[in-house]
Protein backbone atom coordinates (compact mmCIF):
# COMPACT_ATOMS: atom_id res chain seq x y z
CA UNK A 1 0.00 0.00 0.00
CA UNK A 2 1.36 3.41 -0.97
CA UNK A 3 1.85 5.87 1.89
CA UNK A 4 -0.18 9.04 1.96
CA UNK A 5 2.12 11.63 0.40
CA UNK A 6 0.20 14.80 1.19
CA UNK A 7 -0.02 16.32 4.63
CA UNK A 8 -2.49 18.66 6.21
CA UNK A 9 -1.74 22.34 5.59
CA UNK A 10 1.53 23.34 7.24
CA UNK A 11 1.48 25.45 10.40
CA UNK A 12 2.53 29.06 9.82
CA UNK A 13 5.74 28.59 11.86
CA UNK A 14 7.00 25.97 9.36
CA UNK A 15 8.61 28.55 7.09
CA UNK A 16 12.13 27.20 6.48
CA UNK A 17 13.54 23.90 5.21
CA UNK A 18 14.99 22.93 8.63
CA UNK A 19 11.63 23.60 10.30
CA UNK A 20 9.88 21.58 7.60
CA UNK A 21 12.19 18.60 8.18
CA UNK A 22 11.68 18.77 11.96
CA UNK A 23 7.92 19.01 11.44
CA UNK A 24 7.94 15.99 9.13
CA UNK A 25 10.15 14.05 11.57
CA UNK A 26 7.48 14.57 14.22
CA UNK A 27 4.53 13.82 11.92
CA UNK A 28 6.00 10.92 9.93
CA UNK A 29 7.56 9.19 12.95
CA UNK A 30 9.28 6.05 11.64
CA UNK A 31 8.32 6.41 7.96
CA UNK A 32 11.21 5.95 5.56
CA UNK A 33 12.45 9.20 4.01
CA UNK A 34 15.20 7.66 1.87
CA UNK A 35 17.18 4.53 1.16
CA UNK A 36 20.87 4.26 0.26
CA UNK A 37 22.88 1.27 -0.85
CA UNK A 38 25.81 0.71 1.51
CA UNK A 39 28.20 -2.17 0.76
CA UNK A 40 25.56 -3.73 -1.48
CA UNK A 41 22.73 -3.56 1.07
CA UNK A 42 19.87 -1.06 0.90
CA UNK A 43 19.60 0.78 4.21
CA UNK A 44 16.52 2.80 5.12
CA UNK A 45 16.55 6.06 7.06
CA UNK A 46 13.50 7.33 8.94
CA UNK A 47 12.41 10.95 9.17
CA UNK A 48 13.59 11.27 12.80
CA UNK A 49 17.00 9.77 11.89
CA UNK A 50 17.23 12.10 8.89
CA UNK A 51 16.41 15.13 11.05
CA UNK A 52 18.96 14.12 13.70
CA UNK A 53 21.68 13.67 11.05
CA UNK A 54 20.95 17.13 9.63
CA UNK A 55 21.31 18.61 13.12
CA UNK A 56 24.68 16.82 13.52
CA UNK A 57 25.97 18.24 10.22
CA UNK A 58 24.72 21.73 11.15
CA UNK A 59 26.46 21.59 14.53
CA UNK A 60 29.66 20.45 12.82
CA UNK A 61 29.54 23.43 10.49
CA UNK A 62 29.01 25.76 13.45
CA UNK A 63 32.04 24.21 15.19
CA UNK A 64 34.12 24.99 12.10
CA UNK A 65 33.18 28.65 12.57
CA UNK A 66 30.26 29.03 10.18
CA UNK A 67 27.88 31.72 11.38
CA UNK A 68 24.08 31.53 11.02
CA UNK A 69 23.09 33.03 7.65
CA UNK A 70 26.43 32.32 5.96
CA UNK A 71 26.49 30.17 2.83
CA UNK A 72 28.35 26.92 2.22
CA UNK A 73 29.15 25.11 -1.02
CA UNK A 74 29.71 21.37 -0.96
CA UNK A 75 31.32 19.61 -3.91
CA UNK A 76 30.59 15.92 -3.54
CA UNK A 77 28.92 12.90 -5.06
CA UNK A 78 25.27 12.54 -4.15
CA UNK A 79 24.91 11.00 -0.70
CA UNK A 80 22.23 11.07 1.96
CA UNK A 81 24.37 13.52 3.93
CA UNK A 82 23.78 16.19 1.30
Amino acid sequence: MMEKLLLDPLPTNVDTVPRLIRYLAEKRDDAVVLRQKILGVWEAQSWPEFSARIDEVALGLLRFGLEPGEAVAILSNTTREW
